[in-house]
C-alpha cells in the first residue's frame, strides 16, 4: 500500500491513518507490525529494491517500467534522508540487490568486461547520478536538463563506457594497453 501511495500522494501525506484507511484497517495494526512509521517505510523501501530486481531478472517491462520504478525509489528514499533517517538504515535496504541491478544496467549498455571492476563500479555510479538527476533536479531545471541534453548525456555515458578499457588502463585501474585482450 505504502508503495502505491508514493506513486500519487506527496510523501509528507503518507500516514498511518491514510495508509490504515486505503487498506481497510485500523492503524493500530500498522504498529503491531512495524514500530515505527518509519520502519514501515524502511521496508517499502526494501520492497521496492526487490521489485525492481524481479522486473529486472524477468525482463518484464522493457527499459521503461523499472525505471520508472528505479526514480520513485530514488526519490522516496532521498525523501526519508531529508525527513532524518538515518542514511545507514536507508543503505540497509537493498540486501545486496543492488549488485542485480548493477550487472543489468551495464549489460544494457554493453559495458566490456574487460574494463575491469573499478571502472565498471565507477560506470555505475555514473549511471546512478544520471538517473537521481533524472528524478530529482531535471523536473526543477527544465531548461539545463532538456530532452535532447538528458539525452545527449545518456549518449555520452553509452560513449564512456565503451572506452573504459583504455581509460581504465590508463587510470591504473587494471594493466591492460589498449587493443590487448590478453590481460
Amino acid at each position: 500500500m505504502v508503495i502505491e501511495l508514493t506513486k500519487t500522494v506527496p510523501y509528507q501525506e503518507i500516514t498511518a491513518r491514510r495508509i490504515a484507511s486505503e487498506a481497510g484497517i485500523d492503524p493500530r495494526v500498522i504498529f503491531r507490525c512495524f514500530p515505527t512509521i518509519e520502519a514501515l517505510f524502511l521496508a517499502a523501501l526494501t520492497q521496492m529494491q526487490a521489485d525492481i530486481v524481479t522486473q529486472l531478472s524477468q525482463g518484464a517491462g522493457g527499459d521503461i517500467k523499472p525505471l520508472e520504478m528505479a526514480q520513485n525509489q530514488i526519490r522516496f528514499a532521498l525523501w526519508l534522508s531529508l525527513s532524518g533517517t538515518d542514511p545507514q538504515q536507508i543503505s540497509n535496504t537493498n540486501d545486496g540487490q543492488d549488485l542485480t541491478q548493477k550487472k543489468y544496467s551495464l549489460d544494457r549498455i554493453g559495458f566490456p568486461e574487460e574494463a575491469g571492476d573499478r571502472a565498471a563500479s565507477a560506470v555505475y555510479a555514473l549511471m546512478l547520478i544520471y538517473l537521481a538527476a533524472q528524478a530529482t533536479v531535471a523536473p526543477l531545471q527544465g531548461q539545463t536538463f532538456s530532452p535532447e541534453v538528458m539525452g545527449d548525456v545518456g549518449l555520452l555515458l553509452f560513449t564512456l563506457s565503451q572506452k573504459m578499457p583504455e581509460l581504465a588502463a590508463e587510470l591504473g585501474w587494471i594493466d591492460v594497453r589498449p587493443g590487448d585482450k590478453n590481460h
